[in-house]
C-alpha cells in the first residue's frame, strides 16, 4: 500500500493490551444521521473510537444496508477482539457506507483499502508472536481478510451501469484460499477445531466464509460443518415424514437414484426447511427476512451438506442428472440467502455447469425424454427453472428459456402461473423464488 494514502488520512489509536499502534483514519465524506446511533455508548471496543469510526458502527447496523447485513452480529461480535480484526470490520462498513451515499452497489473506496491494508500489517506482526498467533482475535482477523476477498457487491440498483467491476472485491479467489489456509495452519496450531467451541460467533463466521468461498468455486468445504441445528427427518427412510405432493416427488426420486442415499436426505432436509421458512415468513410478516443468523443455522448446514458430496468422475445419464439436482438445490439456497441480503456469492461454476450437462442430456431425441420416462419431469421444470431464475449472464436467459419453454411443452404447462404451481409441489417459496422468475419474464421482453 503505497505510503501517500495512508499519510493523507488522520490518526487513531489502536489500543492492544499494553501496547498501541497509530492507524489511518479518514475524517470526510461524512453521512448525516438523524436521531442517536445504533451502536453500544458502553462497548470497550479494540481501538480508539473516532467519529467516522462511529458512523461506521453505526453503519454495520443501518437497515438501510440490506435486510440482514452480514457485517452484523456474529461477524461485529467477533471483530470486537482484536484490533486487526476491528479495522477489517471497518473496512466491509466503509464499503456499506459508500453504498448507502451512493446507491451505486459499488464495493470498494479508498477508506476501505485503507483500514485493510493497515487490518493486514496488524495482523502480519501478531503472526510473528507464537503466543498471540492462535488466540481468537488472530483467527477473528484472518476470517475478516478471506470475507474481504470472497465478497461480491450486491446488484446495482436499477438504471445504474451494471459492468463496472472491483477487481479485488469481485472474489479474489486465489487469496481466499490463501487465508483458508492461513486459518487451516493456526487452528491445527490451536489444537484442532474444537477449540473454536466456546467462542459461538467465531465458529459460525468460519463456517460461513469457508462456505462462500467454496460454494462460488462450486469445491469441498475445508472445515467440518457445524452441529446441524435442522431437525432429523423421521427414523427410515428419507422424504419418510413429508406431506403430499412432495412425498410422491420423492418416492419418485427413491426409485431412480436408490444408490444416493445421502442426496436424498439432504434433499429430504431442504424440502422440509422450505417449508418452515415459508411458515416462517407468513408468520412474521416477512421480519424472518431480517435475521441474518437463520442463514447460519439454517441454510449454510445444506450448503455445506451438497458441497461436500462426492462427484462422480465416470458420467452416466443417472448420474448427470443427480448432478443436475445437486447444482440445482445450490442454486435454489443461493437464492434464499440474497432475500436475506447475503450477497457474497457467485453462481458462475454451478451455472456453467448445470448449462453444460442440459446440453450433454438434451443432445438427442432419446435423451430428451430421459427425465419424463422415468417420471421425474417435474422435477427436471425445477431444475432448469431455478437455473433460468439464477442466471445472471445476458447470453445465456434466451438459452434458458429455450430450454425451459421446451420442459413445459412436453409437461402440458402452459402458463408461469402452472409452472409455479408444481414448483410448489416440489420446493419453492413464493416471496423469493417467485420475484426471481417474475424478473426472469422481465429481462426476457426486454
Amino acid at each position: 500500500m503505497p505510503n501517500a494514502i495512508s499519510s493523507a488520512l488522520p490518526q487513531a489509536q489502536a489500543v492492544r493490551g499494553n501496547t498501541s499502534t497509530k492507524a489511518p483514519l479518514p475524517d470526510t465524506l461524512t453521512m448525516s444521521r438523524l436521531g442517536a446511533g445504533r451502536g453500544d455508548p458502553f462497548l470497550r471496543y479494540p481501538i480508539k473510537i473516532t467519529h467516522r469510526s462511529k458512523e461506521f458502527v453505526d453503519t454495520i447496523f443501518d437497515e438501510r444496508g440490506g435486510k440482514a447485513s452480514p457485517l452484523r452480529v456474529a461477524w461485529f461480535q467477533i471483530s470486537i477482539l482484536d484490533a486487526a480484526a476491528f479495522h477489517q470490520l471497518l473496512s466491509g462498513a466503509a464499503t456499506y457506507f459508500n453504498n448507502l451515499r451512493n446507491g451505486d452497489g459499488l464495493a470498494v473506496n479508498g477508506e476501505s483499502l485503507a483500514h485493510h491494508t493497515y487490518s493486514l500489517q496488524l495482523a502480519n506482526r501478531q503472526m510473528s508472536d507464537v503466543k498471540v498467533a492462535t488466540t481468537d482475535g488472530v483467527i477473528s482477523s484472518i476470517i475478516g481478510f478471506a470475507c474481504y476477498y470472497v465478497r461480491v457487491p450486491p446488484p446495482p440498483k436499477s438504471g445504474l451501469k451494471t459492468d463496472v467491476v472491483i477487481k479485488h472485491l469481485i472474489g479474489d479467489m486465489i487469496n481466499w484460499r490463501t487465508h483458508l489456509d492461513g486459518l487451516k495452519a493456526v487452528i491445527r496450531l490451536r489444537g484442532g477445531i474444537e477449540t473454536l467451541e466456546s467462542n459461538e460467533y467465531l465458529k459460525i463466521m468460519l463456517s460461513c466464509i469457508d462456505i462462500s468461498g467454496s460454494c462460488t468455486l462450486d469445491e469441498t468445504p475445508k472445515f467440518p460443518l457445524p452441529a446441524n441445528p435442522i431437525p432429523s427427518v423421521a427414523s427410515g427412510l428419507p422424504f419418510s415424514n413429508l406431506a403430499s405432493p412432495s412425498q410422491h416427488h420423492a418416492e419418485i426420486l427413491q426409485f431412480n437414484f436408490p444408490t444416493r442415499f445421502r442426496l436424498l436426505e439432504i434433499l429430504a432436509d431442504l424440502l422440509q426447511e422450505s417449508a418452515h421458512l415459508q411458515s416462517e415468513i407468513h408468520r412474521t410478516r416477512e421480519n424472518i427476512l431480517t435475521d441474518s443468523m437463520y442463514i447460519c443455522y439454517h441454510t449454510n448446514p445444506l450448503l455445506h451438506s451438497l458441497l461436500s458430496l462426492p462427484r462422480v468422475d465416470e458420467p452416466s445419464t443417472l448420474s448427470d442428472m443427480a448432478e443436475m439436482i445437486r447444482l440445482a438445490a445450490i442454486l435454489y439456497l443461493i437464492a434464499v440467502r440474497q432475500a436475506f441480503g447475503i450477497y457474497p456469492t457467485r453462481v458462475v461454476s454451478q451455472i456453467r455447469k448445470l448449462s453444460i450437462l442440459l446440453m450433454t442430456s438434451e443432445g438427442g431425441v432419446i435423451e430428451t425424454n430421459m427425465w419424463e420416462e422415468r417420471g421425474l419431469g417435474c422435477i427436471q421444470l425445477w431444475v432448469i427453472t431455478v437455473g433460468s431464475v439464477m442466471c445472471g449472464e445476458k447470453d445465456k436467459l434466451s438459452w434458458f428459456a429455450k430450454h425451459l419453454h421446451a420442459s413445459m411443452h412436453r409437461m402440458s404447462v402452459a402458463t408461469y402461473g402452472d409452472l409455479e404451481d408444481i414448483l410448489r409441489g416440489f420446493s419453492w417459496i413464493d416471496e423469493l423464488h417467485g420475484p426471481l422468475l417474475t424478473e426472469f419474464r422481465t429481462k426476457l421482453m426486454t
